[in-house]
């Protein structure tokens, strides 16, 4: 059993109303961890759990960010502490598989299953597999502990280099915990009346189901990031507004073989978009809120659909959206802990979106890991209450996809969608 202290780290990193956000909803069929599947070469050894290891205790010494766990169960809202007599390599796995059916299954159980909550809340398994040789390592954290792109903090308990050469990676793990404060009533109310409208303007009935299990299918893909850039470029596009579309005729390809005709009116697809609260990209914890943005299943050429959903994006952005959420959050917080999380349950389930896609930049750069290359680096999401996520990372060299889906709720749909994606991102790269 590890031990858990009120120690200094802790005392600096008290969760923030965001971070208790992704505890809230979290339960059997609700886990709220991300992962990042580190895609290596296969040249040289296997890695052993002592080389893993290793490294790991090598990283967790360098800082109290690693160390943090929760305490607190039940009724009593969790804090943070530090854990104290635990073993680093409580966290590590090696697992052996023969085939992609069988490895891809072992990271879609890794993303079923909630993280210990008796230890510090991340894990690092590394998969061998043979048939064909294949070499990766999932590093799965608890969204309660960092967002997407503070998450590059964690990459830092694998990343080659010395003190300098990880430097890039500090601003993830040194900086405080980002806290949200308001900007004051006229934005919170214009937030608020913008997302309400955008949450009204999903024309849709019954939308996607909704989350059924505890089940995730996971699958994942990389392109150039240059290819994809100039993709977007010549459909007169940003990566963002881009992906969205897409994905809206990606969801259109899986309801034709499906069979679904949703009538006027009736074939609006509301998605969560993730936005960031600080724009200095500069911090630990969570600055992640959530944007609406609405796409449809009706036919419409590809100008008809950038050029809506730029008009979303960019009305998002002026009204400040994203403050909306957080804002809401903030009115009970001082409200018990039981509270606290019925209310993030029903912000879910009010909200009900039918599908999250988000695009993350990264800022940094990880060429080895263990001595060996680096060929991709692949981000999973959880569901939150959706039933299919799209999640991806562009950095200077590749675009990088990962699309999650409870395939209890979604049956073939999601299956047919995530090829319809794979294969369109492909092609614009």
């Amino acid at each position: 059993m590890t031990a858990l202290t009120n120690a200094s780290a802790a005392d600096e990193a008290s969760l923030t109303g965001l971070d208790e956000f992704f505890l809230g909803i979290e339960s059997a069929r609700r886990p709220t961890h991300w992962a990042l599947v580190f895609e290596l070469s296969t040249d040289g050894a296997e890695i052993t759990a002592d080389e893993l290891t290793e490294r790991i205790r090598e990283r967790v010494a360098t800082s109290g960010l690693f160390r943090l766990a929760l305490s607190g169960t039940g009724r009593r809202a969790p804090r943070l502490v530090e854990a104290v007599d635990w073993d680093p390599a409580r966290n590590v796995e090696i697992c052996r598989t023969v085939g992609d059916e069988a490895g891809d299954a072992l990271v879609e159980r890794l993303m079923s299953e909630p993280l210990p909550r008796d230890r510090p809340l991340w894990r690092v398994v590394a998969v061998e597999q043979e048939r064909p040789r294949r070499r990766r390592i999932v590093l799965a954290v608890h969204h309660c502990m960092s967002d997407g792109i503070a998450g590059a903090g964690f990459a830092r308990l694998l990343a080659d280099g010395d003190e300098a050469g990880l430097a890039h990676l500090d601003r993830y793990v040194d900086s405080d915990r980002f806290r949200w404060s308001s900007p004051g009533r006229a934005v919170v109310s214009r937030a608020a009346r913008s997302f309400v409208a955008s949450w009204r303007g999903a024309r849709r009935s019954p939308g996607l189901a909704p989350l059924a299990s505890g089940q995730r299918r996971v699958r994942t893909a990389a392109v150039p990031a240059v290819d994809f850039r100039a993709s977007a470029v010549a459909n007169g596009a940003g990566s963002a507004d881009y992906l969205l579309v897409l994905v809206e005729e990606s969801l259109r390809r899986a309801a034709e073989i499906a069979g679904l005709e949703p009538g006027p009116g009736r074939d609006g697809v509301r998605v969560l978009t993730p936005a960031t609260l600080d724009p200095s990209l500069r911090h630990t914890g969570n600055a992640v809120s959530m944007t609406l943005v609405n796409l449809t299943l009706a036919p419409r050429s590809r100008v008809d659909a950038l050029g809506e959903i730029r008009a979303q994006l960019v009305s998002a952005t002026e009204s400040g959206t994203q403050h909306a959420i957080p804002a809401v959050s903030a009115l009970g917080a001082h409200l018990p802990w039981g509270l606290r999380k019925a209310a993030s349950r029903r912000t879910v389930a009010t909200i009900r979106p039918d599908i999250h896609v988000g695009l993350n930049p990264a800022y940094h750069s990880i060429r080895t890991v263990l001595g060996r290359e680096v060929g991709s680096i692949r981000p999973v999401s959880p569901l939150l209450g959706n039933s299919l996520s799209v999640t991806s990372v562009l950095t200077g060299a590749e675009l990088s996809v990962g699309i999650t889906w409870d395939p209890v709720a979604l049956g073939d749909f999601g299956a047919d969608f995530a090829a319809a994606l794979v294969h369109a991102v492909s092609v614009a790269s």
